[in-house]
């Protein structure tokens, strides 16, 4: 049985040609594997390191759980494709939570913990931007513009503070347009970057910079399996 089934969705084969179809009134279920296998084959053509159980993962960011921390073991898809920033990540879930009025406390820890490191938005941080949200009493009650009044409260992309040489540079799927509006500098960093990565200490800072501004570029951590973390007890 579950073999008819690969058969059939790895195969794109309409809903009304499927055997499924006369035993079984599940067309929409049908029809969400089908493009869910189409961009997951879009993805491993890209990159064919990508593993089969990574792709089918839980934490595969097709569609992301509320709260859940960002998936940083699959930045090579989720920074370079779909062009998704662990800072707009958390904000974009901060903004959700303050939407609808949600306590700090509905927040994992380890989601809040990197969320602070990302955004510096805390838990005093967040109960005041609540707070000033609530303010605007008659257009919060009457759900008009929550949207706007929420990201008023919440911070905007700030420079990276600091960059380590041994970090990762690597690119992102950059548009035509964007392309176009590259300088002779920019445009020669990206083509040598293009083809993998490069560590940050072989860049001209204030070309990695500008680069990271115009979100063209993500920095990456890298951690080996040699690699090991000495964690402090506690005073």
């Amino acid at each position: 049985h579950n073999s008819v089934i690969q058969h059939q969705i790895q195969r794109g084969m309409p809903w009304s040609e499927t055997l499924a179809c006369t035993v079984s009134q599940q067309q929409e279920y049908y029809e969400e594997l089908i493009r869910a296998y189409r961009g997951w084959m879009r993805v491993r053509a890209l990159y064919p390191s990508l593993t089969r159980a990574v792709l089918h993962a839980p934490a595969f960011p097709r569609r992301l759980r509320p709260a859940q921390l960002f998936p940083y073991h699959l930045s090579e898809y989720v920074c370079r494709v779909a062009r998704l920033t662990p800072f707009k990540y958390y904000i974009d879930m901060l903004a959700t939570c303050l939407r609808e009025e949600r306590s700090y406390d509905r927040i994992p820890n380890f989601t809040a913990a990197d969320a602070l490191a990302v955004t510096g938005v805390g838990r005093n941080e967040y109960i005041a931007a609540l707070n000033a949200c609530k303010a605007r009493r008659l257009m919060w009650r009457v759900n008009i513009n929550r949207d706007s009044i929420v990201r008023e409260q919440l911070p905007t992309p700030l420079p990276v503070a600091r960059l380590e040489p041994w970090w990762r540079v690597a690119v992102v799927n950059i548009g035509e347009s964007e392309y176009r509006e590259l300088g002779e500098e920019e445009l020669a960093h990206l083509k040598v970057t293009w083809k993998g990565w490069r560590c940050v200490c072989v860049c001209p800072e204030s070309v990695l910079r500008g680069l990271l501004r115009k979100g063209l570029v993500y920095l990456e951590v890298p951690v080996e399996p040699y690699d090991r973390f000495a964690i402090p007890p506690l005073e």
